[in-house]
């Protein structure tokens, strides 16, 4: 009984252990559809068994252009030779295929607004997950945040200048501290200082406790070990 008792314990304080996040993820846009025919605004998107909804906002006196919302670009094939949002190098920091912009007012194809503005990704179904890092493309800057339980933190900021060259600049980030554990109904909040395209977003999921069947196992021993005693008394 003794045995059974401490086996009980051991496997509820392992499942109750810290968890470490599981492999990365890219989330790259590449799954979503580019061109004229996509609906504006973007409203939410599936992707890697994640489901994310979408708001945006444009930055008052942020810039000359009118928003009309989240889009995708191919950074790959251009439109109207709109070749800051194509990297000189497919690849270059990782900047390769589709990029989230916030779309022109007006446009009839997709093309980045010459705005400063936001877009909000809320998770809406899908594991919890962690927010490591992301790629951008353009000449601009862009700062990344979490919106945890109504908390904003600020994680980090991709700046990319490039003097003198209208083709898009591009860069990744790593963020010093992953963010805290992102659930459904919290968001990745992404400010974009003006024209410009996000590329990716690197996530790694937390799964549920590996141990979680040891947990109840020995939550249920340690019940009938309760209803034995009661039992003898």
């Amino acid at each position: 009984m003794k045995t059974f008792l401490k086996s009980a314990v051991a496997a509820c304080v392992l499942a109750t252990a810290p968890l470490a996040a599981s492999a990365s993820t890219i989330i790259d846009f590449d799954a979503l559809l580019a061109g004229p025919l996509q609906d504006v605004p973007l409203l939410s998107f599936e992707e890697d068994g994640f489901t994310f909804g979408l708001t945006f906002s444009r930055e008052s006196g942020g810039g000359r252009q009118g928003v009309a919302g989240p889009a995708i670009f191919d950074s790959a094939n251009p439109v109207n030779g709109d070749n800051d949002l194509s990297p000189i190098s497919q690849g270059d920091n990782g900047v390769s295929g589709n990029v989230l912009i916030l779309q022109e007012a007006g446009a009839a194809v997709p093309d980045d607004a010459g705005s400063a503005g936001t877009i909000t990704l809320t998770l809406l179904s899908g594991p919890a997950f962690s927010f490591l890092g992301a790629s951008a493309i353009d000449n601009t800057d862009f700062t990344f945040s979490s919106i945890i339980g109504g908390t904003t933190t600020e994680l980090g900021t991709i700046d990319i200048d490039v003097e003198g060259d209208q083709r898009g600049g591009t860069g990744m980030l790593t963020f010093d501290t992953a963010s805290d554990v992102i659930g459904v109904g919290d968001s990745i909040f992404i400010e974009y200082g003006g024209s410009g395209g996000v590329d990716s977003l690197q996530i790694a999921a937390v799964p549920l406790p590996a141990a979680l069947p040891m947990m109840l196992i020995g939550l249920g021993g340690l019940g009938a070990l309760a209803r034995r005693r009661k039992k003898r008394s």
